[in-house]
């Protein structure tokens, strides 16, 4: 959002490239004819990045021809590295300019408008002729994988969007968060007493090793294993040995609030940009390999959502000017509905075509009740077990997450593979295709390579199934919410008026709308959203209006 433009770099075959240095105003205007002409598409990598910066400078590309990061990620999505500099370096043998042969590192660091133009030419041509040179070798790729459609359909056109989206970024109520910072602050002091009055003794409680000497050791409490470096405290152990000491409880809760008050109340501030006064965090379309979009700087997908103190951080984010609201659209169930479209499982398809509520309806089946008769634990149960078929859960998961027997939890999923017979089946299906072709493929066509799907390792096999699951209804529903969002945008485009989307959170779209027009857009919005994809079941948004994100 602050980066200015110093040159562009322009290659329009392999090995020729040239470097225009933007030095004056004439430069660019000459340039903006070329760069805005809608008969030509150009080519990045992580050309996003780019066209910030050219809108920063008042030009608008208008047509994207390719992004050689984003065809990287959808042809390896198991692959954490897509930079420019590796894969020049993986595809054709050759090691680039490093960027710090330009511009140091540390504090003898210079900007790039400092670096001699022989050498910024030299880097800047070698960028964009790689880049050129990368496109060529990566469309044969996605033509041989059969990607191109997801690719052309989804992934390009979603740029621009998530460009406007990052450049109207979202208000936040930053002496909302003074005040929680200073509440957090005080229930933070207040537990540490309670923590240290019953230890007997202070000491570092961020200390693994410290902490472990206190509950193991001088406490008595009976840890579960030992490892190479002591005995564990991280989260898992901690959560299973909660009901061994009040102790116990208390450091999950501090944990909590630490991790709340450092991640996001004391650090949102200082992401505010002092021109717009919102916040402008970066929307990644090459990280997640089941092809949800991930967010970065700051990261507000991942802001707690059930917790009282997550929904007060949310309730600070809030429009940016009075008359205005929050309306959100949510997916419902997005990943059981698609798992009852794709195992074609009778049950499980009657009971979303009934509108029923799944979870109440699944405990009905597997505790054979009328359905008025289930109680709420009932429901608890059935949910948990709802929700890990989706992700591979066996009994030995779900007893611990239920707290009851392996046998009892082994029983619950037996009957619920008998009540909803197809999913099993679907469920086998899914990791033996994955077997004979070593990838899951999503219902529009995205693969996800699962190399370790024969792995003699017990526990890599295992991940690999629970992938084998797991990537066919993800994927299919990040794909979903993907093409909700460029069909939504298509119709803001035809009625700027209505508002602005702001915000993806997985399965949910969050936009800032005037009072005025909440009500036309909340039906706009349901109506393009449930329609995006033809199911054998209904998907079905909900509508959520509120004059702060904590009360949408």
């Amino acid at each position: 959002m602050r980066a200015e433009l110093v040159g562009i770099g322009f290659a329009i075959r392999p090995g020729e490239a040239w470097y225009v240095p933007i030095q004056s105003e004439q430069t660019l205007a000459a340039l903006k004819p070329l760069l805005e002409n809608p008969h030509i598409g150009y080519i990045g990598h992580n050309i996003k990045y780019d066209l910030h910066v050219l809108k920063n400078a008042g030009i608008s590309i208008s047509k994207i021809a390719c992004d050689t990061l984003i065809a990287s990620y959808l042809i390896a999505p198991h692959v954490q590295r897509h930079n420019l500099d590796e894969l020049t370096l993986e595809k054709f043998g050759k090691a680039k300019i490093p960027i710090e042969d330009l511009i140091g590192k540390g504090k003898s660091q210079i900007s790039m408008r400092e670096v001699p133009l022989d050498k910024i030419c030299a880097y800047c041509c070698e960028d964009v002729d790689y880049t050129l040179r990368l496109k060529h070798l990566f469309d044969k790729e996605l033509d041989r994988l059969e990607l191109r459609a997801v690719f052309e359909q989804i992934e390009l056109p979603l740029i621009p969007i998530l460009l406007q989206m990052e450049r109207c970024g979202i208000y936040v109520d930053q002496k909302k968060l003074e005040e929680m910072s200073h509440d957090l602050s005080h229930s933070i002091g207040k537990l540490e007493k309670e923590i240290y009055h019953l230890a007997g003794e202070t000491f570092n409680l961020n200390s693994p090793k410290q902490l472990s000497v206190i509950l193991f050791e001088k406490m008595g409490i009976k840890p579960p294993k030992k490892t190479t470096t002591g005995y564990s405290t991280a989260a898992d152990v901690l959560e299973s040995l909660q009901e061994e000491a009040p102790i116990i409880k208390m450091i999950l809760e501090y944990r909590t609030f630490e991790k709340l008050r450092s991640t996001y109340v004391d650090s949102l501030p200082a992401q505010i940009d002092p021109n717009t006064k919102r916040i402008h965090c970066t929307f990644n379309q090459s990280v997640a390999a089941t092809g949800r979009l991930s967010c970065q700087n700051p990261n507000l997908q991942n802001i707690p959502v059930r917790t009282p103190e997550g929904k007060k951080i949310r309730s600070a984010f809030k429009p940016q000017h009075a008359h205005y609201s929050f309306l959100s659209g949510d997916y419902s169930q997005i990943e059981l509905r698609l798992l009852a479209h794709l195992s074609e499982d009778p049950t499980l398809i009657k009971a979303f075509q009934e509108g029923e509520d799944i979870h109440t309806y699944t405990a009905s089946l597997v505790f054979e009740l009328p359905l008025d008769q289930v109680t709420p634990k009932m429901r608890d149960a059935a949910k948990t077990v709802n929700f890990g078929i989706l992700y591979g859960q066996q009994a030995y998961g779900l007893s611990k997450q239920l707290g009851i027997s392996y046998h009892e939890a082994a029983e619950f999923i037996e009957t619920y593979f008998q009540r909803y017979k197809k999913v099993k089946e679907f469920l086998n299906f899914c990791v033996e295709s994955v077997g004979k072709t070593g990838r899951a493929i999503t219902l529009t066509g995205r693969q996800r390579p699962i190399p370790d799907i024969h792995s003699k390792n017990p526990t890599l096999k295992a991940l690999s199934e629970r992938l084998a699951i797991n990537t066919p209804l993800q994927g299919t529903a990040a794909d979903l919410i993907k093409l909700a969002m460029i069909a939504v945008d298509a119709h803001l485009k035809k009625h700027p008026s209505l508002g602005n989307m702001i915000l993806q959170i997985h399965d949910e779209l969050l936009f800032e709308v005037a009072d005025t027009h909440t009500k036309a857009l909340g039906a706009d919005v349901k109506k393009i959203m449930e329609g995006v994809f033809s199911l054998k079941v209904p998907l079905i948004v909900d509508i959520s209006i509120g004059k702060n994100w904590g009360a949408c």
